[in-house]
C-alpha cells in the first residue's frame, strides 16, 4: 500500500482559539437543546456547568471594600492564609484548655499594607472575650475575631462527635459591638461543624442600644431553647443570626477551614 501524499490541512497561527470564559456558557446551552425535552441528567449537568462558568471566585477577606447592601456582599469569602493560621491556633488553644475564649483585633496596616490580627489572647475574667481596640497609629481598625466552645451531649451522636461540640454563633452583644464600634467584620471560629462571619453594610444602623439588643436577643434565644422544639444553643443562635442579620442589615456567612459562603441574604 503506497504512502498517502495528501497534504494535511493548514491551520493559521494568527487565528486565536475561542475563549472558554466567553463561549463556555453559550456552548453549554446549545448542547442542552437536544436533551431539554426529556430532562436528561446529562442536560442538567451541562446546565450546572454553564452556570458555574459565571460564578465569581471567592473574595479574599483582606480584599473586601465597602458594601452598600447585604445582597451586594460576595457570595463566598476566603480568609487569608496567615489569618486562618492565627485563627486556628487560637481555636486549638481553646479546645485544649476547654475554657476561656480566645480572640483578637483585625486591623489594616498602612505601614505594611494588609489585614492582620493584633492584640490576640484569651479572656482574663469570665468566659467572654473582650476585644482590645487600642492600636498604634499605623493601623486602622477593621473588626474582631473570637472563639466559641460549647457542648451539648444530650442530643449529639457520640460515635461521630464524642465531645458533643456544637457550633454556637453570634450573640446580640457581638452584633451590638460591631455596630457601635463602627467596624466592618466580625469572625467567629467554633469547636463545632461551622464557623461564622458578619459583614457590616451600608444598610447597617450607625448605632444601637447595646443592652436592649443583648436582652432582646437573649429572651428569644431562651424561648427557642425552652420551647416545644427545644433547640440547643447552636440551633437557636444560628436561627436568630438569620433573623437579626436581616433586621440589622448584615451579610451573614457560614463555613469551615477559612472558606465561607453567604447564607443571609441567600446568593
Amino acid at each position: 500500500m503506497g504512502d498517502d501524499k495528501r497534504a494535511a490541512p493548514r491551520v493559521s497561527p494568527k487565528q486565536p482559539l475561542p475563549s472558554l470564559d466567553k463561549w463556555g456558557p453559550e456552548l453549554a446551552r446549545s448542547l442542552l437543546k437536544p436533551w431539554q425535552t426529556v430532562g436528561s441528567i446529562t442536560g442538567s449537568a451541562l446546565g450546572r456547568a454553564a452556570e458555574g462558568l459565571r460564578t465569581p471566585p471567592p473574595k479574599a477577606l483582606s480584599a473586601l471594600g465597602s458594601i452598600a447592601n447585604p445582597g451586594d456582599a460576595p457570595a463566598s469569602i476566603t480568609v487569608d492564609a496567615h489569618l486562618h493560621r492565627n485563627f486556628s491556633k487560637l481555636m486549638d488553644e481553646h479546645l485544649q484548655e476547654g475554657s476561656h475564649e480566645r480572640g483578637g483585633t483585625l486591623v489594616w496596616s498602612h505601614q505594611h499594607p494588609g489585614l492582620y490580627l493584633v492584640n490576640d489572647g484569651r479572656t482574663r475574667l469570665g468566659n467572654t472575650f473582650v476585644t482590645d481596640l487600642q492600636i498604634n497609629g499605623y493601623h486602622e481598625l477593621k473588626g474582631g475575631f473570637h472563639t466559641h466552645l460549647d457542648t451539648n451531649t444530650g442530643d449529639i451522636d457520640p460515635r461521630t462527635n464524642p465531645k458533643g461540640l456544637i457550633a454556637t454563633s453570634f450573640g446580640g452583644a457581638d452584633m451590638a459591638w460591631i455596630i457601635n464600634n463602627k467596624l466592618d467584620v466580625n469572625v467567629l471560629y467554633t469547636g463545632g461543624d461551622k464557623d461564622f462571619m458578619l459583614l457590616r453594610t451600608g444598610a447597617t444602623p450607625s448605632s444601637v442600644d447595646h443592652d436592649q439588643l443583648k436582652a432582646e436577643y437573649m429572651a428569644e434565644h431562651t424561648a427557642l431553647e425552652e420551647g416545644s422544639r427545644r433547640q440547643n444553643a447552636a440551633e437557636a443562635s444560628q436561627a436568630l443570626n438569620h433573623k437579626y442579620a436581616k433586621k440589622l442589615g448584615f451579610a451573614l456567612y457560614e463555613g469551615k477551614n477559612g472558606n465561607f459562603e453567604r447564607v443571609e441574604p441567600p446568593p
